[in-house]
């Protein structure tokens, strides 16, 4: 009995973690209803987020594409001691890729869920936007150096 209230208060510290990171969204995007919009998801869901700690990995993935924060994070599954991360968002996930986390995932294929191709999926869509970002900064970067070159 007693290892069943472990679980349980690891369950609530979980939930609580998880509520701790949604309100870090709201923080950012300003309000519960615009954490629902993102999300594609009524008001009444998100309010439900914040009573349970749950949130579906299909919100996850919206909320990921949104704020770059990787899908376990949000759901609560990362058991970094950052319970909050600040800072540059896209740089966590490009630290989790070069560390070698999803690249030794990668590597040994019979490991990966479904969940794991699809924050894959996800984790490379937003460096590819990012690269794309950084291509234009750098091009803008260069007329700049050439104008004043002249």
């Amino acid at each position: 009995m007693e290892s069943l209230d472990h679980q349980e208060v690891e369950l609530s510290l979980k939930d609580q973690l998880v509520i701790q990171r949604l309100e870090q969204m709201v923080r950012e995007i300003g309000s519960k209803i615009g954490l629902a919009k993102i999300a594609d998801v009524s008001p009444q869901a998100v309010n439900n987020w914040f009573k349970n700690g749950k949130v579906s990995v299909d919100s996850a993935l919206k909320l990921h594409k949104h704020f770059g924060y990787p899908v376990e994070w949000i759901l609560g599954k990362d058991n970094s001691d950052n319970s909050v991360i600040s800072g540059n968002k896209s740089l966590n996930v490009v630290g989790t890729t070069m560390n070698g986390g999803l690249v030794n995932q990668v590597n040994n294929e019979g490991s990966l869920c479904a969940e794991d191709l699809v924050e894959i999926k996800a984790q490379l869509a937003r460096l590819e936007t990012k690269l794309d970002l950084l291509q234009r900064i750098e091009t803008k970067i260069d007329v700049i150096l050439m104008q004043k070159e002249k």
